[in-house]
């Protein structure tokens, strides 16, 4: 819709005399103005109601005869009846105005709970069209915190369990919830939070799929528990069940108090250990000795019943309203040598202490990184027990998405007005045609007024869209493994060395990241290849993480390999990476192998990082010197620049 538009026209240079030389054309606009509402909030209150009011406004001023509508709630996660009276009616704005209001009444009370919504929906129309016909109302909560609240229970009684009872058979059971994940099944893709075990699902509910009787949700004497085999046919050892319960009171939570059945069998003459450990960010986990857990090695329970042993822990760790706390029940290790016992969990319940002050969060995202141009991401600060008026700073920091080329860096300031409770931060991510891993970048939050930010980042991941072959060092990758893994890649490189059993190809220019090698292995097992150093090819090939043994790092290759195909058959090997410890090239870390469980990437600090960023690339070392004799496998020892800057060399 717009306003009516005029044009004129002048007549002029006639040979004979004109009484009106110019008029007016004008274009009446016969489009209809669009209907938009906009979003509110309000303060609860402790009693009695209080009136939401929402602002419906028209593109262009109403005709003669008016716009009319109707308008009508729904409920969020406010229900209507005890949070908020429903309303369905008919709207009206009046002959030459271009707004008017939708009032809500909200009932007040004195529960603590979380900030709560609900939707206002605009139809049928008269005389204007819909352009923005949905909008949320929040309704914030102003009362006192509880010192505490219980954030999860379950004793799996309504998890369905056919065919899971001990000595039954069956080849699958159903974990209908999307709180629970099981890692290090031995038979299957590790699935997670409610999942379709022979698919491994993400975020749905499903199927666990796996060994009859020794997985899945049993029924142990007219009850439900968690039952796993660990280091047998389904739990390797370091395998775990992980719960994801999030923090839903309404407040931070600072500590938690956690308690849970180990439901076991102990039917066979092995032990079995167990044990919790927790995190608060799903990385970084503590473990928890008070409550670790071993079966009798000797078989006291050869029946098909199970015993309970109750435990109960506190732990410390901040989570902030709508955060997450992860359970583990880790497979620790296996005592004895015969066969395995089953373990599980049933009865978790947990309970949240809960802080008193104002706090505020910021969600993970994702975002289509689109061919061309620019898309928005948006991330939502959310603020929980406090409605005054608030701020905090905010910028974004590169993950492994990079400003300039993958995003558009940004900082500023996030103004939160009395009673509002959410506000969101953009960033335009940029949009490209270039076949890539997915990539992240973070926002944090800084310098708060009016509430804390326990968590104060949330990382935007950019999900790829696009086809086509694949470099290098985006299969490698920042990390030990590749996020390609199981996936055919197209790719292309020079070949750099010929083997028996593959052959090694390398980016011609490389990324220019330090951290991500440029080249990779490409194995085509008891075939010989046919290729030669120097030529430079495109192919194909499944991305793979090849180990020797369990315990030694993986390599990332390139297995069965097609569509080989030569591009150059003589071109430049790529530039070796100079390693050296006298400033003059990249310097090894010298005393730190791994400061972090490899928990994160750092070829800075750790020397398995370091080498892990050089995997299959052509390298010198400047000046060697031999630290030890050639050994079996005819490998050498030694250390760059005549051992200057190296520790723990002697005078041999």
């Amino acid at each position: 819709s717009e306003p009516d538009e005029t044009f004129t026209v002048t007549l002029s240079g006639a040979g004979q005399t004109i009484t009106t030389t110019t008029a007016t054309g004008t274009i009446t606009n016969d489009d209809l103005p669009g209907l938009s509402i906009a979003n509110a909030s309000i303060i609860e209150g402790d009693a009695g109601t209080s009136v939401l009011v929402f602002t419906v406004t028209a593109s262009a001023p109403a005709p003669t005869d008016g716009i009319s509508f109707q308008a009508a709630t729904s409920d969020g996660t406010a229900s209507a009846g005890s949070d908020y009276v429903a309303l369905a009616g008919n709207f009206t704005i009046a002959a030459g105005a271009t707004s008017t209001t939708v009032s809500i009444v909200i009932n007040g009370d004195t529960v603590f709970e979380r900030n709560e919504t609900l939707l206002v929906t605009l139809t049928n129309p008269t005389n204007a069209i819909i352009a923005g016909g949905q909008a949320t109302g929040t309704i914030a909560n102003d009362d006192a915190v509880p010192a505490t609240a219980s954030i999860f229970a379950t004793n799996f009684a309504n998890f369905a369990a056919s065919g899971f009872a001990p000595g039954a058979v069956a080849s699958s059971g159903q974990l209908d919830s999307n709180v629970w994940r099981v890692v290090g099944l031995s038979d299957q893709t590790n699935p997670s939070y409610g999942f379709t075990g022979a698919s491994g699902g993400d975020f749905g509910r499903g199927l666990i799929s796996g060994d009859p009787v020794t997985a899945g949700v049993y029924t142990p004497v007219n009850d439900r528990a968690l039952i796993l085999q660990p280091t047998g046919a389904e739990l390797d050892a370091g395998g775990f069940i992980e719960a994801r319960i999030q923090n839903t009171s309404g407040a931070t939570a600072t500590s938690f108090d956690i308690a849970f059945d180990w439901a076991y069998r102990n039917n066979a003459t092995r032990g079995e250990s167990m044990q919790l450990a927790y995190s608060t960010d799903g990385t970084t986990f503590t473990s928890v000795a008070a409550a670790s857990f071993t079966t009798p090695t000797t078989a006291d329970n050869t029946t098909a019943n199970f015993t309970n042993q109750n435990e109960m822990v506190s732990i410390a760790g901040t989570v902030a309203d709508g955060g997450y706390l992860y359970l583990r029940w880790i497979h620790a290790a296996s005592v004895g040598s015969g066969s395995r016992d089953e373990v599980g969990i049933d009865n978790v319940a947990v309970t949240a202490h809960l802080s008193t002050d104002p706090t505020a969060a910021i969600s993970n995202i994702s975002v289509v990184e689109g061919d061309g141009g620019a898309t928005a991401a948006v991330f939502t600060v959310t603020r929980s027990n406090g409605i005054g008026a608030a701020s905090v700073d905010y910028a974004t920091a590169n993950g492994t998405a990079q400003a300039g080329s993958d995003y558009v860096a940004q900082t500023g300031t996030v103004t939160f007005a009395v009673g509002e409770t959410s506000k969101t931060i953009t960033i335009l991510v940029n949009g490209d045609r270039i076949n890539e891993a997915n990539e992240t970048f973070v926002v944090t939050l800084t310098n708060p007024v009016g509430f804390v930010v326990p968590a104060p980042s949330a990382t935007a991941t950019i999900l790829n869209d696009d086809t086509g072959p694949i470099a290098i060092y985006d299969l490698q990758g920042l990390g030990h493994r590749s996020l390609f893994t199981g996936q055919v890649v197209t790719t292309s490189g020079v070949v750099t060395s010929v083997r028996s059993n593959g052959f090694y190809i390398q980016d011609s220019n490389g990324d220019g990241n330090d951290g991500t090698s440029d080249a990779i292995f490409v194995s085509t097992g008891t075939t010989v290849p046919t290729v030669s150093v120097g030529n430079a090819i495109t192919l194909s090939g499944t991305v793979a993480e090849f180990a020797s043994a369990t315990t030694n790092l993986t390599i990332t290759q390139l297995n069965s390999p097609t569509a080989i195909t030569v591009t150059n058959a003589s071109v430049a090997l790529p530039a070796a990476v100079l390693i050296a410890t006298d400033g003059t090239g990249r310097a090894p870390p010298t005393q730190v192998i791994d400061d972090d469980r490899l928990t994160s990437y750092d070829p800075i600090t750790d020397g398995a990082d370091f080498y892990e960023s050089l995997e299959g690339m052509r390298v010198t070392v400047r000046a060697p010197r031999v630290v030890a004799d050639t050994n079996a496998n005819g490998e050498t020892y030694v250390v760059a620049s005549l051992g200057a800057g190296a520790t723990g060399l002697n005078s041999r």
